[in-house]
């Protein structure tokens, strides 16, 4: 390339050259003008290069910021849904609890009038009840007490045995007759004669036990009475031994 180099500067004279000598300066002509052509493409090249570069640079940050940008907004929306769900959450559950606290006070309040409602109910029902029952109670201890007394108006005061038209029925006669009791006259005049002799007076205790206790109930009275005259400031009257 340095042999072939000629400096286009400089003024070659072509007449005093032959054929061959202008041929090889034609040729080297040639070749200077095709190696600065392919210089140029060379340089062109590297230009076309380095511009695509910067545009394929470019283009490739702008991508990338765009991409990051996308990335970045799905990541926000992500997180930003997370937390306003976990407030939403909590706020709802705020809401439900003083709802339910509110519900449960008005149950409560419903349940206690409830109560008394049905306690007065209750109690109005029951004393209707008692009193229908007493009523028919007493209707039928009336009507009992009224038959016997008309039954014993109706007998009067007739001594000696009854007899067969003294009752309505067959069957009170018989009832009467059945637990009629034989008993002789001298029954009722010295006493129901016993296993253990006729008890014709009093009965006398035989217990020593009960009578020491009221021997004491006696002295118990007479002690407590003089503390009291004592208590009073009176004066008591002591036996002379």
């Amino acid at each position: 390339m340095d042999d072939l180099a000629v400096d286009s500067d400089e003024e070659v004279d072509y007449s005093k050259m032959d054929q061959k000598e202008l041929k090889v300066c034609l040729q080297k002509v040639c070749l200077q003008k095709e190696l600065k052509v392919c210089l140029q493409k060379v340089c062109l090249q590297k230009e076309l290069k380095v511009c695509l570069q910067k545009e394929l640079k470019v283009r490739l940050q702008k991508e990338l910021k765009v991409c990051l940008q996308k990335e970045l907004k799905v990541c926000l929306q992500k997180e930003l849904k997370v937390c306003l769900q976990k407030e939403l959450k909590v706020c709802l559950q705020k809401e439900l609890k003083v709802c339910l606290q509110k519900e449960l006070k008005v149950c409560l309040c419903l349940q206690k009038e409830l109560k008394v409602c049905l306690q007065k109910e209750l109690k109005v029902c029951l004393q209707k009840e008692l009193k229908v029952c007493l009523q028919k109670e007493l209707k039928v201890c009336l009507q009992k007490e009224l038959k016997v007394c008309l039954q014993k108006e109706l007998k009067g005061n007739k001594k000696g045995p009854l007899g067969r038209w003294d009752f309505d029925t067959q069957e009170e006669y018989s009832d009467y007759m059945n637990n009629k009791e034989a008993l002789p006259k001298a029954a009722f005049q010295y006493g129901i004669k016993m296993s253990e002799g006729r008890k014709t007076r009093r009965f006398k205790e035989t217990n020593e036990k009960a009578e020491l206790d009221r021997q004491w109930k006696k002295i118990s009275a007479i002690i407590e009475k003089r503390k009291k005259m004592e208590a009073d400031g009176g004066d008591i009257k002591r036996p002379k031994y």
